[in-house]
């Protein structure tokens, strides 16, 4: 796996596939994985991020929104572009200065949870 610096994406948009494996997401053909810093101590915050697969395939079916990727403090975010949608949040949280913490986050849209009761 090659690690990525994700601060050089912000700005740019991607497609976003679903992506239903463990702290990982796809935009276009890349999946990627966010990893936690288990070195950290009591503490706990984002490592890195790696490409783990560059040539996924890009099914229609799964096809979810046209994103943008943007970041608040040490949190990315993957934006939906037509609505403002957060589909991901991942990153380290510092809203608690003595004790920051890893988060990564996928948030359904709520018409999406309606289809699924």
């Amino acid at each position: 796996m090659k690690s990525v610096n994700f601060d050089n994406l912000v700005g740019e948009a991607a497609s976003l596939y679903y992506c239903n494996n463990l702290n990982q997401f796809q935009l276009g053909s890349v999946i990627f994985e966010v990893i936690e810093d288990e070195e950290d101590g009591y503490r706990s915050s984002m490592s890195e991020v790696n490409i783990v697969n560059r040539l996924a395939q890009e099914n229609t079916r799964d096809f979810l929104a046209d994103v943008i990727i943007a970041k608040v403090d040490e949190i990315y975010q993957i934006i939906d572009i037509t609505d403002g949608h957060i589909w991901y949040e991942f990153g380290t949280n510092t809203n608690d200065d003595y004790y920051p913490w890893f988060i990564f986050k996928y948030n359904l849209k709520s018409n999406l949870k309606q289809l699924i009761k």
